[in-house]
C-alpha cells in the first residue's frame, strides 16, 4: 500500500496526489481508499482511456499520480481537498 495525501486540485477538479508518476508502473487498476471507501480505479495513460463519468489515475503533466474523472471532477467524486490522505493498493512499477 502507498499512502499519499492530495498536493493540489486544479480548477476541473483533478487531484494531484503526493506521489511520483513512476509509481503506476504495469497496473491496470489501483484500489483507492480515500477515508476509508474503498473503490477500484483503472491506471490509464490519458482521459479518452475512460468512459464519461469513470474515475481513473494516471501520471500528469508533472510527472505526478493525478485522481481524475473524464468529464467529471474527481475532487467531487471522491470528496477530497487538498492535504487530504488518499491510499492506493496494488502492483505498481513505473509508467511515466
Amino acid at each position: 500500500m502507498l499512502t499519499s495525501s492530495v498536493r493540489w486540485i486544479d480548477r476541473f477538479g483533478n487531484v494531484q496526489l503526493s506521489l511520483p508518476g513512476s509509481v503506476l508502473g504495469g497496473a491496470s487498476a489501483a484500489g483507492i481508499a480515500v477515508r476509508g471507501d474503498d473503490a477500484l480505479v483503472r491506471v490509464v495513460r490519458s482521459y479518452t482511456e475512460l468512459e464519461a463519468g469513470a474515475p481513473g489515475l494516471l501520471c500528469d503533466a508533472n510527472d505526478a499520480v493525478a485522481l481524475v474523472v473524464r468529464e467529471g471532477s474527481a475532487a467531487q467524486h471522491f470528496d477530497v481537498a487538498v492535504g487530504d490522505r488518499v491510499d492506493l493498493v496494488g502492483d505498481f512499477g513505473s509508467l511515466c
